[in-house]
C-alpha cells in the first residue's frame, strides 16, 4: 500500500496534466492518442471522466498477445491494454485486436519482466503509424471527421499494476467501441 501510494502521488499529476492536455486539443479541434494498462484508474483523474464521455472521443482495447507480445518463456503476454483518441482513424487499426483464446499465455511475466513490456511492438508501432497517416490524409483533404459514439465514463477505479497474465479481468467494464 505505501509503494502504490508514493507511486500514485508521482503519477497522478501527470495524469491530471495530460487529461487537461488531451480536452484542450479536443476542444481547440485537434487531436490526441493515449495508451494505458487496462483497467486504469487513469479514467478517474481530473478531467478525465469529462473527455472521456465527448462524442469526439473513442477507445478500444486490444490484448497484446495477438501482437506479438511474448514473456520470458517464450509464451504470449496478454496485457489488455486501451488506446483511446479524438481521430476515429488512429483507433481503426485497433478494431478486434483481442485474444483468440487459440494460446496458453505466459505466467513468468512480472516484476522486470513486465516493465519491459512497457516498450511497443513493433506490430502496435505501425497500428500507430497507420492510423497517424491515415488521419493526415483526412485532415488534407478537409473531410470533417465521423464522430465516435459517446458513452458514460467509466465508474470504477483498478489498480495499474494489476496485470497479471491471468484472465482476471474479464468480466470488468470495457468502454464500448
Amino acid at each position: 500500500p505505501k509503494t502504490w501510494v508514493a507511486s500514485y502521488a508521482l503519477a497522478a499529476p501527470h495524469g491530471r496534466f495530460i487529461g487537461f492536455m488531451c480536452l484542450k486539443q479536443v476542444k481547440e479541434g485537434r487531436h490526441f492518442f493515449s495508451e494505458q494498462p487496462f483497467p486504469s484508474s487513469l479514467d478517474l483523474e481530473a478531467l478525465w471522466p469529462e473527455l472521456l464521455a465527448r462524442a469526439e472521443v473513442g477507445r478500444r482495447v486490444v490484448h497484446q498477445c495477438m501482437l506479438g507480445v511474448k514473456g520470458p518463456d517464450k509464451l504470449p503476454v496478454k496485457k489488455p491494454t486501451s488506446v483511446t483518441s479524438s481521430a476515429i482513424e488512429m483507433l481503426e487499426p485497433f478494431d478486434d485486436i483481442k485474444c483468440d483464446g487459440k494460446h496458453q499465455h505466459s505466467q513468468t511475466c512480472t516484476g522486470k519482466a513486465l516493465k519491459a513490456k512497457q516498450v511497443w511492438p513493433w506490430t502496435f508501432v505501425q497500428k500507430v503509424v497507420d492510423g497517424a497517416s491515415r488521419l493526415r490524409r483526412r485532415l488534407a483533404r478537409k473531410i470533417p471527421a465521423t464522430h465516435i459514439v459517446a458513452r458514460p465514463a467509466i465508474q470504477h477505479a483498478f489498480p495499474e499494476i494489476a496485470a497479471g497474465p491471468d484472465d482476471s479481468i474479464q468480466g470488468l467494464p470495457e468502454h464500448p467501441a
